[in-house]
């Protein structure tokens, strides 16, 4: 067994015998199974943001799920507390995000990559 397929996230390529099969043919995602150090930060991407506070309250304003048993407003310290320990960068102020402490560090460059993407996105007058 090769080594990509012996540690591939999907089951259904690496075929492990302890792993079963899983049938995503009906379904635009595939199954992502693994165990490493570190569990999901693996895969992590660095896009750090909070809840909305329209999130804890989905029976509430939409008929759909359960309600949080608390309010965003009960979470905003620990948000708080957790960005100040990761040392999250960012600019403050983002509208499409809940108002919160501002940044403990300031953004970091935009990559080649990501000016192509806001070239883009302000093309099509996204924020």
């Amino acid at each position: 067994m090769t080594q990509l397929r012996k540690w591939h996230p999907n089951p259904n390529v690496r075929g492990r015998p302890e792993d079963y099969p899983i049938d995503a043919e009906q379904s635009e995602v595939n199954p992502l199974m693994f165990a490493g150090v570190g569990g999901a930060a693996l895969i992590y991407g660095a896009h750090w943001v909070r809840f909305m506070p329209s999130d804890f309250r989905v029976r509430t304003l939409g008929g759909v799920a359960e309600d949080w048993p608390f309010t965003y407003e009960d979470l905003a310290p620990f948000y708080e507390y957790v960005e100040e320990a990761m040392a999250v960068a960012g600019l403050s102020g983002n509208p499409a995000y809940p108002d919160g402490a501002p940044c403990p560090l300031p953004p970091l460059p935009v990559g080649r990559v990501g000016r192509k993407a806001a070239e883009g996105m302000n093309k099509l007058g996204w924020h």
